[in-house]
């Protein structure tokens, strides 16, 4: 979601394990660290392009696996993401400027 209040960062991020899938709060807090990580070392793409395209968003991160994932799965799918992500906003941008 595209924000039109000035936050503090590109991005302000929210993160969530379901409790049906994790009833013990050991394991979601896990879950929740290991994303964390990883986030923090692979968002910098990402604010880069945001922040040349002067935008800031709001992102949901929600957990819908159903074990505790290992720590370079979980990166490589959230450098797959962020590139995905990034691309897409590129090519959302161009459509705007062009029409």
């Amino acid at each position: 979601m595209k924000s039109s209040n000035k936050l503090p960062f590109p991005v302000l991020t929210a993160l969530s394990v379901g409790k049906k899938s994790f009833p013990e709060s050991v394991s979601r807090n896990r879950i929740k660290r290991l994303i964390r990580e990883v986030w923090r070392v692979n968002k910098d793409q990402l604010y880069l392009h945001l922040k040349q395209m002067n935008i800031q968003i709001y992102l949901m991160i929600i957990y819908s696996g159903e074990k505790i994932p290992e720590y370079n799965k979980l990166e490589t799918q959230m450098r797959n993401l962020v590139e995905k992500f990034s691309v897409h906003l590129n090519t959302s941008m161009q459509n705007n400027y062009s029409r």
